[in-house]
Protein backbone atom coordinates (compact mmCIF):
# COMPACT_ATOMS: atom_id res chain seq x y z
CA UNK A 1 0.00 0.00 0.00
CA UNK A 2 1.38 3.39 -1.00
CA UNK A 3 -0.38 6.36 0.57
CA UNK A 4 -0.02 9.92 -0.64
CA UNK A 5 -1.09 12.63 1.81
CA UNK A 6 -2.54 15.78 0.30
CA UNK A 7 -0.44 18.18 2.36
CA UNK A 8 3.18 19.07 2.93
CA UNK A 9 2.51 19.73 6.63
CA UNK A 10 4.82 17.30 8.49
CA UNK A 11 2.20 16.77 11.20
CA UNK A 12 -0.26 15.35 8.66
CA UNK A 13 2.40 13.09 7.18
CA UNK A 14 3.43 11.79 10.63
CA UNK A 15 -0.22 11.20 11.53
CA UNK A 16 -0.67 9.10 8.39
CA UNK A 17 2.54 7.18 9.09
CA UNK A 18 1.27 6.33 12.59
CA UNK A 19 -2.05 5.04 11.29
CA UNK A 20 -0.75 3.22 8.20
CA UNK A 21 -0.06 -0.50 8.09
CA UNK A 22 3.58 -1.41 8.84
CA UNK A 23 4.39 -2.26 5.22
CA UNK A 24 2.88 0.93 3.79
CA UNK A 25 4.85 3.73 2.17
CA UNK A 26 3.71 7.26 2.96
CA UNK A 27 4.46 10.21 0.68
CA UNK A 28 3.31 13.81 0.92
CA UNK A 29 2.18 16.01 -1.95
CA UNK A 30 0.88 19.53 -1.41
CA UNK A 31 -2.55 20.16 -2.94
CA UNK A 32 -5.25 22.76 -2.46
CA UNK A 33 -8.05 21.80 -0.08
CA UNK A 34 -10.65 23.77 -2.01
CA UNK A 35 -12.02 25.16 1.27
CA UNK A 36 -11.15 28.27 3.26
CA UNK A 37 -7.97 28.51 5.32
CA UNK A 38 -10.24 28.24 8.36
CA UNK A 39 -12.89 25.65 7.54
CA UNK A 40 -16.07 26.16 9.52
CA UNK A 41 -18.39 23.23 10.10
CA UNK A 42 -18.15 19.50 9.62
CA UNK A 43 -19.26 19.70 5.97
CA UNK A 44 -16.41 22.06 5.05
CA UNK A 45 -13.84 19.94 6.91
CA UNK A 46 -15.05 16.76 5.24
CA UNK A 47 -15.05 18.45 1.82
CA UNK A 48 -11.50 19.68 2.39
CA UNK A 49 -10.35 16.19 3.39
CA UNK A 50 -12.04 14.65 0.33
CA UNK A 51 -10.54 17.25 -2.00
CA UNK A 52 -7.05 16.71 -0.59
CA UNK A 53 -7.32 12.90 -0.87
CA UNK A 54 -8.64 12.96 -4.44
CA UNK A 55 -6.23 15.65 -5.63
CA UNK A 56 -3.21 14.00 -4.02
CA UNK A 57 -4.01 10.67 -5.64
CA UNK A 58 -4.63 12.32 -9.03
CA UNK A 59 -1.50 14.48 -8.86
CA UNK A 60 0.89 11.83 -7.60
CA UNK A 61 3.44 10.75 -10.16
CA UNK A 62 4.18 7.60 -8.15
CA UNK A 63 2.40 4.29 -7.91
CA UNK A 64 0.29 5.58 -5.03
CA UNK A 65 -2.66 3.31 -4.34
CA UNK A 66 -4.52 5.58 -1.91
CA UNK A 67 -4.95 9.29 -1.40
CA UNK A 68 -5.24 10.63 2.14
CA UNK A 69 -6.79 13.97 3.01
CA UNK A 70 -6.85 15.62 6.41
CA UNK A 71 -8.68 18.81 7.29
CA UNK A 72 -9.05 20.45 10.67
CA UNK A 73 -11.42 23.26 11.46
CA UNK A 74 -13.96 24.59 13.88
CA UNK A 75 -17.64 23.84 14.30
CA UNK A 76 -20.56 24.40 16.58
CA UNK A 77 -22.59 21.48 17.78
CA UNK A 78 -25.89 23.33 17.99
CA UNK A 79 -28.58 21.08 19.36
CA UNK A 80 -26.29 18.05 19.58
CA UNK A 81 -26.68 17.82 23.34
CA UNK A 82 -27.31 20.11 26.27
CA UNK A 83 -24.60 22.66 27.00
CA UNK A 84 -23.07 22.86 23.51
CA UNK A 85 -25.07 25.77 22.09
CA UNK A 86 -22.83 28.63 21.10
CA UNK A 87 -19.57 26.87 21.95
CA UNK A 88 -16.91 26.56 19.27
CA UNK A 89 -15.21 23.17 18.92
CA UNK A 90 -11.99 21.98 17.31
CA UNK A 91 -12.89 19.27 14.78
CA UNK A 92 -10.91 17.22 12.26
CA UNK A 93 -11.74 14.93 9.37
CA UNK A 94 -9.79 12.36 7.35
CA UNK A 95 -10.74 10.87 4.00
CA UNK A 96 -9.01 8.02 2.18
CA UNK A 97 -9.73 6.91 -1.38
CA UNK A 98 -8.38 4.34 -3.78
CA UNK A 99 -10.08 6.19 -6.64
CA UNK A 100 -13.30 4.21 -6.32
CA UNK A 101 -14.09 3.64 -2.66
CA UNK A 102 -13.94 6.05 0.26
CA UNK A 103 -13.24 5.77 3.96
CA UNK A 104 -13.85 8.50 6.55
CA UNK A 105 -12.79 9.15 10.09
CA UNK A 106 -12.81 11.97 12.59
CA UNK A 107 -10.44 12.83 15.36
CA UNK A 108 -11.34 13.91 18.85
CA UNK A 109 -13.31 17.13 19.22
CA UNK A 110 -12.83 19.55 22.06
CA UNK A 111 -14.38 22.82 23.05
CA UNK A 112 -12.25 25.91 22.52
CA UNK A 113 -11.98 28.43 25.36
CA UNK A 114 -13.63 31.78 24.64
CA UNK A 115 -10.28 33.61 24.65
CA UNK A 116 -9.44 31.71 21.46
CA UNK A 117 -12.94 31.00 20.13
CA UNK A 118 -14.01 34.66 20.06
CA UNK A 119 -11.28 35.85 17.64
CA UNK A 120 -11.89 32.77 15.46
CA UNK A 121 -15.63 33.54 15.39
CA UNK A 122 -14.69 37.06 14.25
CA UNK A 123 -12.88 35.62 11.21
CA UNK A 124 -9.48 34.62 12.57
CA UNK A 125 -7.71 31.38 11.74
CA UNK A 126 -7.17 29.06 14.71
CA UNK A 127 -3.41 28.50 14.24
CA UNK A 128 -2.43 32.19 14.10
CA UNK A 129 -4.93 33.08 16.85
CA UNK A 130 -3.34 30.42 19.07
CA UNK A 131 0.15 31.64 18.19
CA UNK A 132 -0.78 35.19 19.16
CA UNK A 133 -2.45 34.07 22.39
CA UNK A 134 0.47 31.83 23.42
CA UNK A 135 3.31 33.93 22.02
CA UNK A 136 4.41 31.05 19.78
CA UNK A 137 5.04 30.57 16.07
CA UNK A 138 3.78 27.68 13.93
CA UNK A 139 1.78 25.84 16.61
CA UNK A 140 -0.14 24.00 13.86
CA UNK A 141 3.10 22.34 12.79
CA UNK A 142 3.62 21.00 16.30
CA UNK A 143 1.32 20.21 19.20
CA UNK A 144 -1.59 22.16 17.76
CA UNK A 145 -4.75 23.09 19.62
CA UNK A 146 -5.23 19.46 20.64
CA UNK A 147 -1.96 19.54 22.58
CA UNK A 148 -2.50 22.97 24.08
CA UNK A 149 -6.02 22.32 25.34
CA UNK A 150 -5.39 18.82 26.69
CA UNK A 151 -2.31 19.82 28.64
CA UNK A 152 -0.19 17.63 26.38
CA UNK A 153 -2.26 14.47 26.94
CA UNK A 154 -2.87 14.52 23.18
CA UNK A 155 -1.34 16.48 20.33
CA UNK A 156 -2.23 17.32 16.75
CA UNK A 157 -0.35 14.34 15.30
CA UNK A 158 -2.04 11.76 17.51
CA UNK A 159 -5.48 13.36 17.09
CA UNK A 160 -5.13 13.31 13.30
CA UNK A 161 -3.72 9.76 13.40
CA UNK A 162 -6.97 8.56 14.98
CA UNK A 163 -8.93 10.19 12.17
CA UNK A 164 -6.71 8.52 9.54
CA UNK A 165 -7.01 5.15 11.28
CA UNK A 166 -10.78 5.39 11.03
CA UNK A 167 -10.64 6.40 7.37
CA UNK A 168 -8.28 3.52 6.54
CA UNK A 169 -10.63 0.96 8.13
CA UNK A 170 -12.41 -0.03 4.89
CA UNK A 171 -9.05 -0.62 3.21
CA UNK A 172 -7.23 -2.58 5.93
CA UNK A 173 -10.03 -4.82 7.22
CA UNK A 174 -12.64 -7.04 5.60
CA UNK A 175 -15.47 -5.69 7.74
CA UNK A 176 -16.66 -3.13 5.18
CA UNK A 177 -17.06 -5.39 2.15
Amino acid sequence: MELVVGSENPVKRRATERAAPEDATVLAFGVDSGVSDQPRGHAACRAGAENRARRALDASDTAATHGVGLEGGVATLEGAFEGTDGRLWLVMWAAVTDGDRWGYGTGPSLVLPDVVADPVREGGELGPVLDEYLGTAGIKHGEGAAGVFTGGASDRTSALAHAVAGALGPFVTDHYR
